[in-house]
């Protein structure tokens, strides 16, 4: 893999130099050649030309806050991934409304942080990955990071993406088994969803967001337990 390109944005020095320091760590330890740029604000991280496809992103943040300068910068590059840091939980719903894809309480715990890395990494290599499906008899690639979930429904299989619904004749467990990718998690017989869409769950439900569309997707008791334990080690342990 190529060098990985990283930003940190902390407008506390001495939370950004450990920040940076701990990060060097855990990717050297791993072999993971990186290049990790600071920024003391989100006007010098926005000002900058470069484009980070990894970004770690204190919250409170004098100036522009931390919230404000993920949608910012998913609107100039929507695959970056922005991991949020912050001193308080209270902010966590909210960070996960705004492209997040991890959250993190300071003092940032080492094994969270290099599971969330390598996570990362791993999601940046599955974006190239498609599935083939039929669509009126003829053969269609879908991306997999698009898709919000899959479905069945009176044995028609239903793709949904993030942007628009795809039918297929493809029976539901040919689409499941192209799924493979670990932020694919079943929470139903019927239903396979993409877990870097989902912003809050329950029992009995799971809730999806893409493009301020909510999604509220059916959850089996049988599954329950199983994703909760699947989305808790996917996410590093933020739930």
């Amino acid at each position: 893999m190529a060098k990985l390109l990283l930003a940190i944005c902390d407008d506390d020095h001495f939370d950004l130099r450990t920040e940076k320091e701990l990060i060097c760590d855990v990717l050297s330890s791993k072999n993971i050649e990186t290049e990790v740029d600071t920024f003391a604000s989100a006007e010098a991280l926005l000002n900058s030309n470069k484009r980070y496809p990894i970004v770690i992103l204190d919250i409170e943040m004098n100036g522009i806050n931390g919230i404000s300068t993920a949608e910012a910068l998913h609107k100039r590059c929507p695959g970056c991934l922005i991991f949020f840091v912050t001193n308080h939980e209270k902010y966590m719903d909210e960070a996960l409304n705004k492209h997040a894809f991890r959250f993190w309480t300071k003092p940032i715990d080492p094994y969270r942080l290099s599971y969330g890395i390598v996570s990362a990494i791993r999601e940046i290599k599955n974006r190239q990955s498609f599935i083939k499906i039929n669509v009126n008899k003829k053969p269609v690639s879908v991306l997999c990071s698009k898709i919000i979930y899959a479905y069945t429904e009176n044995r028609v299989c239903k793709i949904i993406t993030a942007d628009e619904e795809i039918v297929t004749k493809d029976t539901f467990k040919s689409v499941k088994e192209q799924l493979t990718m670990d932020f694919f998690c079943d929470v139903h017989a019927s239903y396979c969803v993409n877990m870097n869409f989902v912003v809050g769950y329950s029992s009995t439900f799971v809730l999806c967001q893409c493009n301020g569309t909510k999604y509220k997707i059916d959850m089996s008791k049988r599954k329950s337990s199983e994703f909760q334990k699947r989305f808790t080690e996917w996410s590093g342990g933020t739930v």
